[in-house]
């Protein structure tokens, strides 16, 4: 009986030395985490702290200094009053883009009355005839709907009426409306036709066979 309680006792040593190891490290990683909570605490209260004297305004200095979107204002102001002159001069610029704008409605007027002088003795294009070759070159007619065309002329600043002359033409105020190759004729430009002065306002797929081709707009 005695041996067996000697063997007990020595049975349990090591689990009871075990059970202390354990509870004291346990205990001891319970103050370091405690110790570095209070570190982190006292670290974030830290950077609040300076979070504020930073956002705070330094009376001493004005209002817009410490304030980002009326910085960004006054330099924006700044950059325009330094840049464009119709900020410190609005009437002035306002009324030579009036005189500018007024020059060339003036001009557009002028020339239509120049182009009204040019007269072809040639052969004309006809419905029959379907290919004509006139002042500018190689000549053919297309029937289809204008409407976009127009959009686009409008667009570009053109506001001449659009009508169909008594020969089918299809007109734009004074010029017959044809389609071009833009490279050769900018849109809005004139060439002259067997049928009188015309003025692009498209182009199509025949432009890239033969780059100087008109196609004129008709009724037929």
């Amino acid at each position: 009986m005695k041996y067996t309680k000697q063997i007990i006792f020595m049975a349990f040593v090591p689990l009871i030395t075990f059970l202390i190891c354990l509870l004291f490290f346990l205990f001891i990683s319970s103050f370091a985490k405690t110790q570095q909570m209070q570190v982190n605490a006292a670290s974030t209260n830290e950077q609040l702290l300076h979070n504020e004297k930073i956002q705070t305004p330094n009376p001493k200095h004005n209002a817009g200094d410490s304030n980002p979107v009326l910085v960004e204002q006054i330099n924006l102001a700044q950059y325009l009053h330094g840049n464009l002159k119709f900020i410190s001069e609005p009437y002035t610029f306002l009324k030579e883009t009036s005189d500018k704008k007024s020059d060339l409605l003036h001009a557009e007027k002028e020339e239509p009355e120049a182009s009204q002088s040019f007269t072809w003795n040639g052969s004309r294009l006809t419905a029959g005839s379907g290919v004509n070759y006139g002042p500018s070159g190689k000549e053919t007619y297309y029937n289809l709907d204008m409407t976009g065309v127009i959009y686009m002329m409008r667009c570009l600043g053109n506001t001449d009426e659009y009508w169909v002359r008594s020969d089918g033409c299809k007109m734009l105020g004074s010029y017959i409306m044809i389609a071009a190759n833009l490279s050769v004729h900018p849109r809005g430009s004139l060439v002259q036709t067997s049928l009188g002065t015309g003025i692009v306002c498209d182009t199509g797929s025949f432009a890239e066979e033969d780059p100087n081709q008109i196609d004129i707009a008709v009724t037929w």
